[in-house]
This record gives C-alpha cells, sequence and structure tokens, in this order.
C-alpha cells in the first residue's frame, strides 16, 4: 500500500500544495506593499507638484484688421430723424458701406535665443515606511524674441498690437510655484499673473509687456517644487541648458 503510485502522487500533490500556500500569501503581502509605496509616491508627489514639465516662453501678440463691410441700414429723414417709409408703409432700407475693426488670430513667437539655468535640490518625504524622494528647482532663463520678424506673419491689412503683448510660459501645474517669480526687460520689472480662465486647462505664469521691441533680452527666475521628473522644452532657435 505504501508503495502503491497512487499514494505517492497524492503525497507529493498534497507537500505541492502546502507550499503553495504560504508563497501565496507572502506573493500577496510584496503586490499589497508596492501598491502601497506606489500609493504613496504618487499622494505625496501631488502635494508636492508631481511631474513638472515648463514649456514656453512665447510672445503674443493681437492682430487686427480693418475691413470695409456692406451693411443694412434704415433711411431715415435728416431733419427730424424719422424712419422713411415707402408707399405701402414699409421701411425703407439702404446698402452702406462702412469700416469695421475686427480682430485676427494673433501671432504666436518663441524665442530666438533661449538659455536655461536649473539648480536642484533633491530631498525626501516619508509617509509611515515608505520614502518618496522629491526636489526644489531654482530655474533662471534668458531668452529673446525675433520682434523683427513678425510682419512676414501679417497679410494684407493686418496690424500687429504690439501694446497689447503678452509673454506666456506654462508649467505642469501652478500648485507647484514657490515664492515670488521675477520677468526683467528693458530696465523694468514686469509683472508676472496667473494665466487666465480663458487658457482653458493651461497652467503657468504671463506678463503684459508693453511694446516689446523696446525690450533686448528678458530675464525670468522662478523657484518650483516636484517629483519623479523634471522637463524644459527648448523652443529658441539657439537653446542652451546648464
Amino acid at each position: 500500500m505504501r508503495n502503491s503510485p497512487g499514494l505517492r502522487f497524492l503525497i507529493v500533490g498534497l507537500l505541492t500544495l502546502l507550499m503553495f500556500i504560504p508563497a501565496f500569501f507572502v506573493s500577496e503581502i510584496i503586490n499589497e506593499r508596492a501598491g502601497y509605496n506606489r500609493s504613496t509616491m504618487q499622494s505625496v508627489g501631488h502635494e508636492w507638484g508631481g511631474r513638472q514639465k515648463l514649456s514656453g516662453p512665447v510672445l503674443v501678440v493681437p492682430v487686427q484688421e480693418t475691413v470695409t463691410v456692406r451693411e443694412k441700414h434704415e433711411l431715415t429723414d435728416p431733419a427730424t430723424g424719422a424712419q422713411k417709409l415707402d408707399g405701402k408703409g414699409n421701411p425703407i432700407f439702404v446698402i452702406r458701406e462702412v469700416d469695421r475693426v475686427q480682430a485676427r488670430a494673433p501671432v504666436y513667437l518663441y524665442p530666438n535665443r533661449f538659455d536655461a539655468d536649473v539648480t536642484s535640490k533633491t530631498e525626501e518625504r516619508h509617509r509611515g515606511i515608505f520614502r518618496v524622494p522629491v526636489y526644489r528647482a531654482d530655474l533662471a532663463l534668458a531668452f529673446d524674441f525675433p520682434v523683427d520678424q513678425l510682419a512676414d506673419h501679417l497679410t494684407g491689412e493686418e496690424i500687429a498690437l504690439w501694446d497689447q503683448a503678452r509673454l506666456r510660459v506654462h508649467v505642469s501645474s501652478n500648485r507647484a510655484l514657490r515664492g515670488a517669480a521675477t520677468l526683467k526687460a528693458g530696465g523694468k520689472t514686469l509683472m508676472l499673473e496667473p494665466l487666465g480662465a480663458a487658457q482653458g486647462d493651461m497652467q503657468g505664469i504671463e506678463a503684459a509687456t508693453g511694446d516689446p521691441r523696446k525690450h533686448g533680452t528678458y530675464h525670468l527666475s522662478l523657484a518650483i517644487n516636484g517629483a519623479q521628473s523634471l522637463t524644459l522644452t527648448p523652443q529658441g532657435v539657439k537653446a542652451g541648458l546648464q
């Protein structure tokens, strides 16, 4: 009976099952800890700012055009201002050509030169038994724009509204910005503010530049918090990263 092949097979099966049970529970514990680790990294990273991607800067110059349109107007008596009627009592209309100022799509200018000096410091945040690496980064950006080339983007009677130009820099999350960002150009400090709601889901900062043709190189300093990664999009014709 003891040498029965069936009994031996049964004993081997039972031993295999008994060995599988602790291995299963150990695997579940490992997977659970890994899930907690990922959740902790995401939670702490989100609180700290998360992955950061900085893109821009871009100079946005509004454009308008004066066009002649044909409009239908009621004919009135110049003396009394009363509306003129035909023999059946219906209003009389005339077609007149009038000039209207209409907004056109703005022109987006990207830097001719873009230099970035980034200094970062890594820290750790603790959540239970887990440690999450985060960073603080200080960025010093220098750039200029080829404003002399804007005329190449205009057609017909389009006019650039230089005094209404705005400079924009996009970041992944405004929550990551820390301290006061400063923007200087043409010997002046330009006021920065968060991107308006009109920009949809885009986050970042912007500043009214006035006439950008009066400025040379822009200098932008800002500090951000983040986790996992920091990415800069080099959009200048000549880009440098240090």
